[in-house]
């Protein structure tokens, strides 16, 4: 299969999944879901949209591809991506999620830009990062568990000894809130 072939088969495939997603986001008033999941073996990234912003993160992996062809590659990938969403180039951000021996600069910051903004889900706010840091702050598969620790939380008092970005801490005080 070309190169051309490739990319025209991820361009497809984005297409599907994401008309599909695009109406139950609609449906439900969401504005930051996962788009794409690995979906394709020649394209290994985690897509999330996050309102008129794009999360692309790179399954780093061994491929054939020189630093230059990867370059290329990527552009292309990128490329695809804004197109099929509709987001400008410049709101797509994107990562390489590799492992490291004992999880190793995981956490650590990866930039310095200060771009944060605040996104809706469920009715609550939450700041996301999608340049500083590997993780963007809010995890979007976990959002029907967030859901459920609110429904569970009301007229409860918790303690949330797994904190990580504190989104479930602000469902949970959500919850609490309705008793």
């Amino acid at each position: 299969m070309s190169g051309a072939d490739k990319f025209e088969m991820f361009k497809n495939r984005l297409t599907k999944v994401y008309r599909h997603l695009q109406k139950i986001a609609r449906k439900q008033n969401i504005s930051c879901y996962r788009i794409y999941d690995h979906d394709l073996p020649e394209f290994p990234f985690i897509i999330e949209k996050y309102g008129d912003t794009l999360y692309a993160s790179e399954y780093k992996r061994n491929h054939s591809l020189n630093e230059e062809a990867h370059q290329f590659w990527m552009m292309q990938s990128t490329q695809v991506m804004a197109d099929v969403l509709s987001i400008a180039p410049e709101n797509v951000f994107t990562k390489l999620r590799q492992r490291k021996a004992g999880r190793e600069g995981q956490y650590q910051k990866t930039a310095e830009t200060k771009s944060e903004f605040i996104v809706e889900e469920n009715g609550l706010q939450f700041i996301v990062n999608l340049a500083d840091y590997l993780d963007t702050g809010l995890f979007l598969d976990h959002r029907t568990t967030r859901k459920m620790v609110q429904e569970q939380s009301a007229g409860k008092r918790v303690l949330n000894l797994f904190a990580y970005t504190g989104s479930f801490s602000v469902y949970a005080a959500a919850g609490a809130q309705h008793r």
